[in-house]
C-alpha cells in the first residue's frame, strides 16, 4: 500500500515506496516543472537587467571619454 503526504514545503503529493500513483507522480512533475519554469523566467529578467546596466555603463564611459577635457600641461590625476 502506499501513503500519501502533503509536502510541508509544496503542498504536493509525495510517495513513500517506489512506483507510486502515476497520476499524482505526473501532479508532482507538473508542479516541479513549472517551478523550474519561473526560476528559468527569472533569472532570464536579472540577466536583461544585468546586461542593460552594462550597456548603460559603457555609454556612460564612452560619454566621459568624448567629453574630457585634457589637463593642463605639469598636471597629473591622482
Amino acid at each position: 500500500m502506499v501513503r500519501w503526504e502533503r509536502s510541508e514545503s509544496a503542498g504536493d503529493r509525495t510517495s513513500h515506496r517506489r512506483g507510486g500513483d502515476p497520476v499524482a507522480l505526473a501532479v508532482v512533475t507538473c508542479d516541479a516543472a513549472k517551478a523550474v519554469r519561473d526560476v528559468s523566467v527569472r533569472l532570464h529578467e536579472e540577466a536583461r537587467r544585468a546586461c542593460d546596466a552594462a550597456r548603460a555603463a559603457r555609454e556612460r564611459a564612452r560619454d566621459l571619454r568624448t567629453t574630457a577635457k585634457p589637463l593642463p600641461d605639469g598636471d597629473s590625476v591622482r
